[in-house]
């Protein structure tokens, strides 16, 4: 009888997890670059998120003249590049891992062009606006120039929680798929540190992807096949320092956001029809999360 092989997502978080395990970076970062998906890597799939973060806070605060924190970089910062775009000036964006990939970034200025027509459509932005601020761009060869203009102070390795941002000092606070690969301790942490730096009008932003991210790369699995493995299960076989994932559903981030001292203010789900299937309720694949400080904040800060 044939024997059954490892699952793709298991061999994929196993050799993660030894990467991770090892502190060998520079040669996850040469994984990722020649047998993942950063090859193919496009601005216009981030463009989506760029606009609807502008078009969820401009209600409440003026994009042009605000400060923005991004958690999680990422390996190229195409939000922040995006929102210099529309008109900030200043973001600061945290990682725990030193992963942006220089030649790659400046490659995506030049792709950026061929995304400037869906970014004002989404954004509402005049056409005119965004292309002046692209043209500061365009003729840029070196990343430290590109941050410069752009107003990006990238801090990495660095944890947000422990950053030294003066309080009261930021107007927006966002990351893009990132929440869903920190602890809940981690969050809690990040939730606090945004309380503290944030202005008291200021806003968090979240866009949070509650899927199995193994699932998009294995086809086998269902986005929801983590769900299946208990907690000791899952730190064996899936957990890894490069690739966590909390497994943790809506209503519990919600729950994190108001018992840390900060009212939804706007929440935009998604339904997926694969979950839909597995699960045969509604169970939500991607979602943005507007928060502000709650009415309780000052007596919980303490």
């Amino acid at each position: 009888m044939r024997k059954k092989l490892i699952p793709r997502w298991m061999l994929k978080a196993l050799i993660q997890k030894f990467l991770a395990a090892s502190k060998l970076v520079h040669t996850y970062h040469f994984l990722q670059r020649h047998l993942g998906r950063l090859p193919q890597f496009q601005p216009k799939t981030r463009i989506e998120y760029v606009a609807k973060l502008y078009v969820d806070v401009r209600p409440f605060i003026a994009i042009r003249e605000a400060s923005f924190v991004e958690i999680g970089t990422g390996w190229v910062p195409i939000v922040p590049i995006g929102l210099y775009l529309l008109g900030a000036e200043s973001i600061d964006t945290y990682d725990l891992y030193r992963h942006v990939q220089k030649d790659m970034t400046l490659r995506c200025i030049q792709q950026y062009q061929s995304c400037l027509d869906e970014l004002h459509r989404r954004s509402g932005v005049s056409r005119e606006y965004i292309q002046s601020r692209y043209e500061t761009l365009a003729q840029i060869t070196d990343i430290d120039t590109l941050f410069k203009t752009c107003g990006i102070r990238y801090h990495a390795p660095h944890d947000f929680s422990k950053s030294s941002l003066a309080t009261r000092s930021i107007d927006i606070l966002y990351s893009n798929l990132v929440l869903e690969h920190v602890s809940i301790q981690a969050l809690d942490d990040i939730h606090r540190e945004a309380l503290r730096v944030l202005k008291n009008e200021g806003l968090c932003w979240h866009n949070v992807d509650c899927t199995d991210h193994y699932s998009h790369d294995d086809p086998s699995v269902s986005p929801i096949n983590f769900l299946k493995y208990g907690e000791k299960q899952w730190a064996r076989w899936g957990q890894n320092g490069f690739v966590y994932q909390n497994r943790m559903r809506a209503t519990q981030y919600d729950e994190r956001f108001k018992g840390i001292g900060f009212d939804i203010i706007n929440e935009t789900k998604y339904i997926s029809d694969e979950i839909r299937r597995a699960l045969q309720n509604n169970s939500w694949r991607c979602r943005q999360i507007t928060l502000k400080r709650g009415k309780s904040w000052p007596a919980r800060a303490g």
